[in-house]
């Protein structure tokens, strides 16, 4: 031999001990695997637009849910504190004898209350 060159085996492609060849086309469909495919940037962005959607809407349900029972008025004492916290110039309020009494005072002719 020259020594120029060299002497080997090529490498053999052979199935490992067990495998289950796939490529044949009658092979039946539970030994081929699928492969997965890359989901398409249009279909991912109106996915994770589509997501973000319905999160941002359940967050804003919750929001409207928690504010329509933080304004709930359940009893004549919290009419009573709601009154007392926002002055107007409309009405007056009186607390007597757990009775809350709204009043419209007008001055134009003479005092009267309506």
């Amino acid at each position: 031999m020259d020594s120029r060159y060299t002497a080997g085996k090529l490498p053999t492609n052979r199935e490992h001990e067990g495998a289950i060849p796939s490529i044949f086309p009658d092979c039946p469909k539970y030994l081929t695997s699928q492969r997965s495919t890359r989901e398409a940037p249009e279909a991912k962005r109106l996915r994770l637009e589509s997501s973000a959607l319905q999160k941002a809407l359940q967050q804003s349900a919750e929001t409207f849910q928690h504010e329509v029972e933080e304004d709930r008025i359940q009893s004549l004492k919290d009419l009573a504190d709601y009154v007392r916290c926002n002055s107007s110039a409309f009405w007056h309020a009186i607390e007597a004898n757990e009775r809350l009494i709204l009043l419209h005072i007008v001055d134009e002719d003479a005092p009267s209350i309506k």
